[in-house]
C-alpha cells in the first residue's frame, strides 16, 4: 500500500477510477445476470451474456487497432470516460 501513495497523482487517480469501474461493473453484471434469468429465462440470459462477451472481444481488438494508430493515451482516456 505504501508504494501506491508514492506513485504519480495522475496514475493514482487512473488506478482508482479503474478499480471503481471494475468493481461497479462486476456488481451490476452479477445482479443483472440474476435479474435476466428470473425475468427472461436461461436461454435469453445465455444469449445476452454471450453477446456481451463477443462485444467485449471486438471492442478490445478495435481499441488495440486505434491505440496502434493514435497512441495509447487517447484510447485509455476515451475508455475511462465511457
Amino acid at each position: 500500500m505504501k508504494e501506491f501513495w508514492n506513485l504519480d497523482k495522475n496514475l493514482q487517480l487512473r488506478l482508482g477510477i479503474v478499480f471503481l469501474g471494475a468493481f461497479s461493473y462486476g456488481t451490476v453484471f452479477s445482479s443483472m445476470t440474476i435479474y435476466y434469468n428470473q425475468h427472461l429465462g436461461s436461454a435469453i440470459t445465455g444469449i445476452l451474456l454471450a453477446l456481451s462477451a463477443v462485444a467485449t472481444f471486438v471492442a478490445g481488438i478495435l481499441a488495440g487497432f486505434f491505440a496502434d494508430r493514435n497512441g495509447r493515451k487517447p484510447v485509455m482516456v476515451f475508455g475511462t470516460v465511457i
